[in-house]
């Protein structure tokens, strides 16, 4: 802007020596009128500055921070005994990673009831082993599923029941099961979940069903969780060989914290901030190992464990992350080994918690309706309606009358 005032008292002098010097002299109002034209000129200018600076201001305050979505995205590792779950939460938007063992498939259900999730954007089944997808069809039982993603879609000779139940289920929900690539991608509201792995390994070799799981990532921000489902040491070899980028601020511990996973190698790829280990209170594996806690101790991760603390809840605003547990434990009990050396048969068993008793146990009565194919709590009001004929008490576990062809009533959400 000085440089447009210095330009104005130069032309101005030059107009005033100009009537002095020039012949006949100029009148004042001639005079008088250059100078206001020049003052519109030189006006025009710096306003047209003045607007250029405001824009270009402008541009650099509206500028959007990068990779800083809106909201929150929340992980929770659910308390499935010795098995898998995680449930992440988007804006609206849900994903269901594994739904541990058949016994939890009640709790799958009633925390999607309870929150009243009718809709999940992705179900994951990271391989076909019961501790992984036996409670997926709780999940199924309540809500429906936009993709239900597994290593295959049809189930073979040696699957167990769990497997099977889940095809079944898949198929009514209207989907079936769906194979994704390595390098494919699924938006979960603001977030990103991208598949980096799966049937990465020979399926002759011993582990094949583990080393077959599917291997993800979620970006939300930037924040990233890396979920390996049951990898031991040659996906994750391979999946280092791909040259993709691993690393990770939280980690779901692959098999539990076996000691055939989270080679030294992959852990030093990812370096995780925090692992979660999810595992069962007493479990005969010994999970998780003593050598696992010592190489995750070794990256300077922050341990939290499921058979310790129970349902782990992480919630992530793009920039931080933070924790909160079901229960407490102390540092020295979560690098403890599973399963010391020294317990006993009778103490592991006492150690196993609700749900891996409901799984021998647990169950409850239910009231049959052999000609809807529907089960019912016993105080449900529609049961007072049933045709004697058509009635039928029965004590079983629910997932037991799922995989005889029954679903639960609508009206009681038994």
């Amino acid at each position: 802007m000085r440089k447009f005032k210095h330009l104005y008292l130069f032309v101005l002098i030059l107009v005033l020596i100009s009537g002095g010097c020039g012949g006949a002299p100029s009148s004042a109002e001639t005079q008088a009128r250059a100078g206001e034209s020049m003052s519109e000129t030189v006006s025009a200018a710096v306003q047209a500055e003045e607007t250029s600076e405001r824009q270009t201001a402008a541009i650099q305050t509206d500028k959007p921070a990068e990779n800083r979505p809106s909201g929150r995205m929340k992980v929770e590792f659910l308390d499935v005994g010795q098995g898998d779950s995680a449930l992440i939460s988007c804006g609206k938007h849900y994903m269901l990673i594994d739904g541990g063992k058949p016994a939890y498939s009640r709790k799958i259900y009633t925390i999607l009831k309870d929150r009243g999730i009718k809709k999940l954007d992705l179900i994951v089944a990271t391989h076909a082993h019961d501790d992984h997808v036996g409670g997926l069809s709780g999940a199924l039982n309540y809500a429906g599923a936009g993709k239900i993603l597994a290593t295959k879609t049809r189930a073979g000779e040696d699957d167990d029941r769990s497997f099977r139940s889940l095809v079944k289920y898949a198929e009514k929900n209207g989907t079936g099961l769906t194979v994704p690539k390595a390098g494919s991608s699924y938006k979960l509201g603001t977030a990103l979940v991208k598949i980096l792995a799966v049937n990465s390994t020979d399926p002759s070799e011993e582990d094949a069903v583990n080393d077959s799981s599917i291997i993800l990532k979620i970006k939300f921000g930037n924040t990233s969780f890396l979920f390996t489902g049951d990898a031991g040491y040659r996906a994750e070899e391979v999946l280092l060989g791909s040259g993709q980028d691993i690393r990770a601020d939280v980690l779901k511990a692959g098999h539990h914290g076996s000691e055939t996973s989270g080679s030294s190698r992959f852990l030093d790829k990812v370096r995780p901030e925090y692992t979660v280990i999810s595992c069962g209170r007493g479990n005969t594996y010994g999970h998780p190992r003593k050598e696992t806690l010592s190489r995750l101790q070794s990256v300077g991760t922050k341990i939290f464990r499921t058979d310790l603390q129970g349902d782990i809840t992480c919630v992530s605003d793009g920039e931080k992350i933070s924790f909160t547990t079901e229960k407490k434990a102390d540092e020295k009990s979560l690098m403890t080994p599973g399963n010391a050396a020294g317990e006993t048969k009778q103490t592991q068993a006492k150690a196993l918690d609700d749900g891996e008793k409901d799984s021998r146990t647990g169950v409850r009565e239910y009231v049959l309706n052999t000609r809807s194919m529907k089960f019912h709590d016993p105080n449900c009001r529609a049961v007072s309606k049933m045709a004697a004929g058509n009635t039928v008490r029965k004590k079983c576990t629910r997932q037991e009358l799922i995989d005889s062809g029954y679903s639960p009533c609508k009206i009681c959400n038994p």
